[in-house]
């Protein structure tokens, strides 16, 4: 039988298991209540206006942090020996995709939908860290990050610092994990399976 994950809101905190496991945090920028949208509740034209825009300036912003990974190296032309080939030092970024023109179809007519349909499609989204804990509990792991995150004065290349710095919120987040016994045969490759879904996943705020 499959193992479940179990997943939960940045404000659910005190029902994250106590015990070690593995974990990722997932985005979910298009939560519909933080952009005014519930349920048979009727939006005003100047509340549909801002929603339009907000969900614009997120769908960039997403984009962005999707794509912040720079890429260098050397390359040597080609056809030559090594004493004369031309060698160069290169630095790339990737080019956007997503153009005002591709977002453009987001309207006050149709917007509350559109957050509605996204709101529930998070979980498609690649997570954006993932991480293991053996000698913290799950639940102090995600105080830590969170600490992290809200402590301005926190310096160092950690989850929590990185998140503030691409623009999206704590409250953006869903954390998900699966807790292990230490008698679970899989607790001793933890470190490993990290590795794999890492691999699998290429989790944008992970560093390792």
């Amino acid at each position: 039988m499959f193992r479940k994950w179990d997943f939960f809101c940045p404000n659910e905190e005190t029902k994250i298991p106590q015990g070690p496991g593995i974990y990722a945090f997932f985005l979910r920028p298009f939560r519909a209540s933080a952009f005014g949208v519930y349920d048979d509740c009727k939006m005003s034209e100047d509340e549909l206006t801002w929603a339009a825009k907000k969900l614009k300036q997120k769908a960039l912003s997403l984009e962005r942090l999707f794509m912040s990974i720079e890429a260098e190296g050397d390359i040597r032309q080609a056809l030559k020996v090594s004493h004369v080939a031309k060698s160069y030092r290169i630095k790339i970024n990737e080019t956007s995709a997503i153009s005002h023109s591709r977002i453009d179809f987001i309207t006050t007519e149709n917007v509350a939908e559109i957050l509605r349909f996204l709101d529930g499609s998070w979980h498609i989204l690649p997570p954006v860290y993932i991480g293991i804990t053996h000698n913290q509990t799950l639940r102090d792991r995600f105080l830590q990050h969170r600490l992290n995150f809200y402590n301005k004065s926190q310096q160092g290349n950690v989850f929590g610092t990185r998140l503030a710095k691409s623009g999206f919120s704590w409250d953006d987040l869903v954390f998900g994990c699966q807790e292990q016994s230490p008698s679970d045969s899989i607790a001793r490759d933890l470190h490993d399976l990290e590795d794999l879904l890492q691999l699998l996943t290429k989790p944008i705020l992970s560093v390792r």
